[in-house]
């Protein structure tokens, strides 16, 4: 409101200046008025209410998609992203969330396909991001696909790529991510010269705001898949918070024939015993191990994955981009472009293989959530569903980067008006809920025990009269007939 009765002024004003001063003079004294308002936007205002995105990504999609991507990588290497820091980095209790040992100050993060190459990291954090990752690397550079090979679908708030792991090669991004690697601290000692032992909560790898997972995939003439993920990791797991398998891009030909149980078990042990062998001389944190599936799976491949997953895997990423073209998309031509497609249609359906995936593990393995999340309301809906965290990447495209502070602080108002105190009591908890009224029994098939719920931040809520969880509360042990 102040500015918008600021830009009136002004407005009226040059309108009187006009006559005693030049066009020159008028231009400059615009130009410093803008300077002003950038300044405030980069540093002082809300990053919820910024001006400059409203003004500047318009122009960007004015671009050809894949310029306008690199522009904006480009920018974020400039750190000129909007919204000020202060705010974009201020700590938000309510929506820390503690996985793996890392403690992530919130669980909104940019997603594998952004920051291809470990460009803009630290530019990137200005957006409020929680975590970033970045890939997918290859062991050889290569140029992917031919152009052009990116689509908006602006009326869908959606993209088409067929990409193809374009990127730099472990060499350079190896090279890249040296220079951010965190300098260890010097040991610290007490007045009886005894060591002081640091922090339980693991720190990041590299000079970071957040955390910063590396997506590893093949290269497209390769052979022997798992050798080539097999050298990302132990090229790149020194630097990673966590480490991603990419078996699910539809890009790269016969790389979702990965997701086959056989193929994915043998894969998984090669990159988990390399994951291992990098780490034993206990330099850093062995990086948890994460896989990143297709929505395009059936049900019986759902299950197989999720049980290979828990014997090899750390984690999952649900999901990658889908191949189908939903009847619902109103930009029909560019439909019928090959390639992955993400956004908005997207959302109902990684959501849903969120939900299979949670329960086929029992909520035992941490996911994290990706497709379409474009407000607040959707991030919740993935975290409802069995999401630990979610991922943001073509809604950038259309809202820019302001939106993840958006969506942060939108959470955060909510879960202040539910008298929550923090975000990790609602993962989970609607595939809870609808699993229990399926099927009553279900808790003791999914072998689920006092314990395990006991983990759970939302153990205490679980006793409640509104949670869906208080019916499992006092299971009774279906041999004996007695509360447990």
């Amino acid at each position: 409101i102040f500015l918008a009765k600021f830009d009136a002024k002004m407005t009226t004003m040059l309108s009187r200046v006009r006559g005693v001063m030049s066009s020159r003079q008028v231009e400059m004294m615009g130009l410093g008025l803008f300077a002003v308002g950038a300044y405030l936007d980069l540093h002082v205002i809300d990053p919820r209410r910024a001006i400059l995105p409203d003004l500047v990504f318009p122009l960007f999609r004015l671009l050809p998609p894949e310029l306008s991507h690199r522009a904006a990588i480009r920018a974020a290497q400039l750190r000129l992203l909007p919204g000020s820091l202060k705010v974009s980095n201020q700590p938000i209790p309510s929506l820390e969330t503690q996985l793996w040992g890392r403690n992530f100050a919130n669980p909104i993060g940019i997603a594998a396909g952004f920051d291809k190459n470990g460009e803009a990291i630290q530019g990137l954090f200005g957006s409020g991001a929680g975590f970033i990752e970045i890939g997918s690397i290859t062991p050889k550079p290569q140029k992917g696909n031919e152009k052009p090979r990116v689509f908006r679908l602006s009326k869908d708030e959606a993209v088409i790529n067929r990409y193809g792991f374009n990127n730099d090669g472990l060499d350079v991004v190896e090279k890249r991510l040296r220079k951010l690697v965190r300098t260890p601290e010097e040991p610290k000692y007490d007045e009886d010269g005894d060591l002081i032992k640091g922090e339980d909560v693991i720190r990041s790898r590299l000079q970071t705001n957040g955390f910063v997972g590396i997506n590893l995939g093949k290269n497209k003439e390769t052979v022997d898949a798992a050798d080539d993920y097999v050298r990302g990791v132990m090229r790149l797991a020194k630097f990673a918070d966590y480490l991603v398998i990419n078996v699910s891009s539809p890009n790269t030909p016969n790389l979702r024939d990965l997701q086959k149980k056989s193929e994915l078990e043998e894969l998984l042990i090669a990159v988990k015993s390399a994951r291992d062998s990098a780490s034993i001389t206990g330099d850093f944190f062995p990086p948890p191990i994460l896989l990143k599936v297709a929505p395009d799976l059936n049900l019986n491949e759902r299950k197989d994955i999720s049980q290979v997953a828990l014997k090899y895997a750390d984690g999952l990423i649900v999901s990658n981009t889908t191949i189908d073209r939903p009847d619902s998309l109103v930009d029909k031509e560019k439909a019928k472009q090959t390639g992955g497609l993400s956004g908005k249609p997207l959302k109902e359906k990684s959501t849903e293989m969120i939900k299979d995936m949670f329960k086929f593990t029992s909520g035992k393995l941490p996911i994290i959530g990706v497709g379409g999340v474009s407000n607040a309301n959707d991030a919740m809906e993935k975290i409802r569903a069995g999401a630990s965290m979610v991922q943001i990447y073509t809604p950038l495209v259309y809202h820019g980067p302001q939106l993840i502070n958006k969506i942060k602080f939108d959470m955060k108002d909510f879960l202040e008006k539910e008298g929550a105190k923090n975000i990790s009591q609602y993962v989970g908890v609607d595939t809870w809920n609808e699993m229990r009224k399926e099927d009553p029994t279900w808790v003791h098939q999914a072998k689920i025990d006092e314990q395990t719920f006991k983990a759970r931040p939302s153990w205490e809520k679980a006793l409640s009269k509104e949670s869906p969880y208080k019916y499992m509360a006092a299971p009774t042990d279906p041999k004996s007939g007695v509360k447990k």
